[in-house]
């Protein structure tokens, strides 16, 4: 999708030019790609865009690394959690047992049992494999958010939309477009 949009645009910006640009990425949805746009039209430069892009997709990527690292250190500490409250139900069995009041021994044992299982399945179950979701759709986004630069950059130097099209295909590890129909070479045509 983001690809086919990129190519719409660099048709806009082709043909109708800088104006019919600003308007066509006043809609679209994806924050970052309208944002590229606007500097698409801004800077003078490709180089200097392309940097800017990417400086603002580093700091996009960043924030989303900062809630996985922060999932990641959860789902580590909730196992530890898990042994304090085993030694905490421990520590209120040992008197219990201690004074021969096995019958009154079972909550204690019982606490110590289940905070170990709570903070695993907590942590294995729940919070490491958000955190690994979160991981995939972060590298997912990063590819995308560099495809925009890249796309921006082709528009800005007024590429051919089959040209951006192509570029980002290779650039996202996709197939290149299949080729419809014969081929026709010029001399045949010539000829």
């Amino acid at each position: 999708a983001t690809i086919a949009t990129l190519k719409r645009l660099a048709r806009v910006h082709r043909v109708e030019g800088a104006p019919a640009l600003e308007r066509a990425a006043v809609g679209l949805p994806d924050p970052f790609l309208r944002m590229a746009m606007e500097r698409t039209l801004e800077y003078p430069d490709g180089d200097e865009l392309r940097d800017a892009l990417l400086g603002e997709a580093r700091r996009s990527a960043a924030d989303g690394e900062d809630a996985r690292s922060v999932l990641a250190t959860l789902g580590k500490l909730f196992p530890a959690f898990g042994l304090i409250g085993t030694l905490i139900g421990l520590a209120l069995l040992l008197p219990q047992v201690g004074d021969g009041n096995l019958a009154a021994a079972g909550p204690s044992l019982g606490i110590s049992i289940l905070t170990t299982l709570y903070g695993a399945i907590l942590s294995n179950v729940v919070v490491l494999p958000i955190a690994t979701k979160l991981s995939t759709s972060l590298a997912r986004r990063w590819l995308v958010l560099q495809m925009i630069a890249l796309g921006a950059e082709l528009i800005h130097r007024r590429e051919y939309p089959t040209r951006v099209e192509r570029a980002l295909r290779s650039f996202a590890g996709l197939a290149p477009l299949s080729v419809r129909g014969e081929i026709t070479l010029l001399t045949d045509r010539a000829a």
